[in-house]
Order: C-alpha cells, then sequence, then structure tokens
C-alpha cells in the first residue's frame, strides 16, 4: 500500500512536470503511466470489486460519462475528418490525459489521500518556480524548454534561432521570458496561476510566505508576457473580495485588496497609463489604455501575437461553419490552417490557441455544449461547498476559483488538449466535489 501511494505521487508530479522531463515525445509522464496501469490490472485481479467502484462511485459516474461522450464523438469523427491521422493523434492524446483523471480519482479515496495529492502538487509548484525564477534573473535555462539552446539534446525542437531573428527586440525579450517546466511561458503562466486562488485563501501559510509567493507568480506572469494570464489574476481578485465579504472572512479583504490594487497599479503604471520604458510591462499598460478606451485594440507594433490570435478565431469560426455546425474533428483545426491556409511555415501558429474554441470548431456545437456543461456542472458543484467552514479555506476557495481561473485562461496556450494539468484539476476537482459533499 505505502509503495502503491508513493508511486501514485511520482505520477502526479510527472504529469505536472510533463515534456519538462521528457526525450523527444516520450515523457517521464508516459513510463510512470504505464507503472501505474499495472498496478490497476494487479488490483483488479485480486479485488474484483473494484469493477463496482468505477461503475458506481459518483465521481466516476461523472468522469466515465466525459470520457465515453469524448471518445464516441471523436470516434464517429472519423468518418467526417478530412485529416484521419490528426483524429486520430487526438483521440491518442485525450485518452493519455483523462487517464491521469481517472488515476487521481482511482487513488484518492478520502480526505487525507486528498490533502497529500495537493501536497504533491504544491512542491512540484515550489520547484517550478523556483526554476522559474532562475530564468528570470539569471542566464539559467531549462535544458528542455523553448528557448533553451540545448533542447535538441533531449529531441525536441530548437528555434531559438528563429525566435532570436523575429524581431530587433527579441533578444533582450526572450532573455527574461521564463519557461519552467512547460516548454512555453503560457503555458507556465497558466500553470501556476491556478495556484493563485489557493495561496490566496490559505489559513496554513504565514502571512510573509503568503506574499512572497504571490508576488512570485505575478512576476512570473508579467515576465511571460502572458496578457491574457495578468488580466485573469486581476478578475480572480476581485473575485475572492466579493467571496471573502459573502463568507464574512473580513480579515482577508484587506489582504485581497492590497494584491487587486498591486495588481491594477502595474498594469496602468501606478494608475497613469504611461509608458515605463520596460516592454513586458508596456504591454499590460497598453491593454489597460485599450480596455479603457484610451486606444483601439491591436493597434501596437508589438501586438502581432494578438493580431495573429484574432486570425485564428475568425479562421476557428469560418471551419465550424464549413462543416455545418458538426466540427472538423479532432485537431482538424491545424489541418485547416495547413491545407486551407496554406501554412507551411513550422513557427506560424497553425494551432487554435484557444481551447474553448478549438472544442467547438474541432468538436462542433453539440460536443461544445456538452463539455461547457460538464465545467459548468463541477464549478456548480464546487461553489456549493464554499461556506462548508469544516473544509479548509484554501481547498474549498480554491478549487472553484481556479476552475474558473483554467477556463478563462484557457485561451492563452497554443492546445490544451496537450496541457496535462487541464486533466489533473479535472480529476483534483471530481475527488473534492463528491469527497466532501456528504
Amino acid at each position: 500500500m505505502k509503495l502503491k501511494k508513493i508511486v501514485f505521487d511520482l505520477f502526479i508530479l510527472s504529469a505536472y512536470v510533463g515534456i519538462g522531463i521528457s526525450y523527444s515525445s516520450f515523457y517521464l509522464f508516459h513510463l510512470l503511466l504505464i507503472v501505474q496501469f499495472l498496478f490497476f490490472i494487479y488490483t483488479l485481479y485480486y479485488e474484483r470489486s473494484l469493477i463496482d467502484k468505477i461503475l458506481n462511485e459518483k465521481q466516476f459516474k461523472v468522469f466515465n460519462l466525459l470520457y465515453l461522450v469524448t471518445m464516441i464523438w471523436f470516434s464517429l469523427s472519423f468518418i467526417w475528418a478530412e485529416n484521419k491521422f490528426y483524429n486520430l493523434q487526438y483521440l491518442i492524446i485525450i485518452s493519455l490525459g483523462y487517464s491521469i483523471s481517472f488515476f487521481i480519482i482511482w487513488n484518492v479515496n478520502n480526505q487525507k489521500d486528498f490533502h497529500r495529492s495537493l501536497k504533491v502538487l504544491f512542491f512540484g509548484f515550489c520547484i517550478e518556480i523556483f526554476v522559474s525564477i532562475l530564468e528570470v534573473i539569471t542566464p539559467f535555462r531549462w535544458p528542455i524548454a523553448r528557448f533553451s539552446p540545448i533542447s535538441e539534446w533531449f529531441g525536441e525542437p530548437n528555434d531559438l534561432e528563429f525566435v532570436l531573428q523575429s524581431s530587433p527586440d527579441a533578444p533582450s525579450y526572450i532573455e527574461t521570458s521564463p519557461t519552467g517546466f512547460s516548454w512555453n511561458p503560457n503555458d507556465l503562466s497558466l500553470k501556476i496561476s491556478l495556484f493563485f486562488p489557493f495561496i490566496l485563501f490559505s489559513d496554513k501559510l504565514n502571512n510573509f510566505i503568503k506574499y512572497i509567493l504571490l508576488l512570485t507568480i505575478i512576476l512570473i506572469v508579467v515576465y511571460s508576457g502572458a496578457r491574457l494570464i495578468y488580466l485573469n489574476l486581476i478578475i480572480i481578485s476581485l473575485l475572492s473580495i466579493g467571496v471573502a465579504f459573502l463568507s464574512k472572512k473580513r480579515n482577508m479583504i484587506y489582504q485581497f485588496v492590497i494584491i487587486f490594487l498591486f495588481l491594477m497599479s502595474i498594469m496602468t503604471n501606478l494608475f497613469t497609463f504611461q509608458k515605463t520604458g520596460i516592454k513586458k510591462i508596456d504591454e499590460l499598460v497598453a491593454l489597460s489604455r485599450s480596455l479603457i478606451g484610451m486606444q483601439p485594440f491591436l493597434t501596437e507594433s508589438y501586438d502581432h501575437s494578438g493580431t495573429i490570435r484574432k486570425e485564428l478565431i475568425l479562421d476557428g469560426i469560418k471551419l465550424l461553419k464549413d462543416t455545418h455546425y458538426i466540427g472538423a474533428g479532432g485537431g482538424n483545426f491545424k489541418h485547416y490552417r495547413e491545407v486551407k491556409r496554406k501554412i507551411k511555415d513550422p513557427y506560424y501558429m497553425v494551432n487554435m490557441h484557444n481551447h474553448l474554441l478549438q472544442i467547438l470548431s474541432e468538436g462542433g456545437i453539440f460536443y461544445w455544449l456538452f463539455y461547457v456543461s460538464f465545467f459548468i456542472y463541477i464549478l456548480y458543484k464546487s461553489f456549493q461547498l464554499i461556506f462548508q467552514s469544516s473544509i479548509p479555506s484554501e481547498i474549498r476557495y480554491g478549487i472553484p476559483l481556479s476552475l474558473i481561473m483554467f477556463i478563462f485562461g484557457s485561451a492563452a496556450p497554443s492546445s490544451c488538449i496537450y496541457f496535462l494539468p487541464m486533466y489533473i484539476l479535472i480529476g483534483v476537482s471530481l475527488n473534492y466535489i463528491f469527497l466532501y459533499e456528504s
């Protein structure tokens, strides 16, 4: 039993790290997934009651519905998907991803197990932000990362030279852009931002450590250039003030107000809305000016990424219409960009960079409604527990707010289908809801 717990701890830690420990397309996570599967087969052989558990426990029922509907729908989409290989690749990737959710639900059987799994994830988070801060303030690079000069040693593509030559400002810009274990700055920002509400509401951390961790998250998000994630931090801070007020946690409100004002002061350059000369902060200032109507969106020369994202959104909507709203099939937005838009440049954006719109354009309107309903359901169920004082505050507030952070922040990575923390969040949320609702 102790060995099983240690293997599971290593498994979820490897899922958190993801591509950070890998060679080419084979991750440490894949190896530990095989070990988990062998443990599962062994347990199934000696404990036939496990089948009843998988079929009858509430968290398994909800997960099984999500998994089966997803697999059936994208299997059917072979009929109309233009690129069958991409559709098959999509099915394999989501099967691997949902295996994380499945094994989290299977291994976590009580609240003690649940707390242990959160501690393991928090440990991974602490190591990653330490690595990320080193990348911001020193020349150090995690070896398996987009901006690593030695990524090819680990079987990964090296586009550092391309990025450096993409604009005159690129060398100084990426010099301080962290990637952590996540390959890409946007993926890193979304991943660590999911811990933001947990830390915000933690009663166990003293205020000094809490503020250090929160400021570290903010710093990494700023230096990642992830404007959407930064905006989400502001939204979560505002929501936290409201939740703390409704929960009568008056002692926390002033802390949340300070964090909110701090975030706003960076984004607006101390509410002057003037440029600072620091490019990554000036990007946030430009966003704030756009939000209050001082300038149009997508006008700054550095906003090439935003312009392409607008193009991707329009392509996604067109693809949905072209497929009569049933979706193009898994991975076939990429096929549309490569074939219909004739984009051959390997460095040009071919993935959607918007998770919910990717689900819509590839899965169609009916699957999209089902998928969104699933997230609404777990969000609703988690909010129902928010006033249960017997649940630690960092958990009962952290999980629903983290779900909101993911839903809005999922437009930051190129594709959340590859984003393993999404599957961790699904498994953790389902466990939380059904372990605590009774």
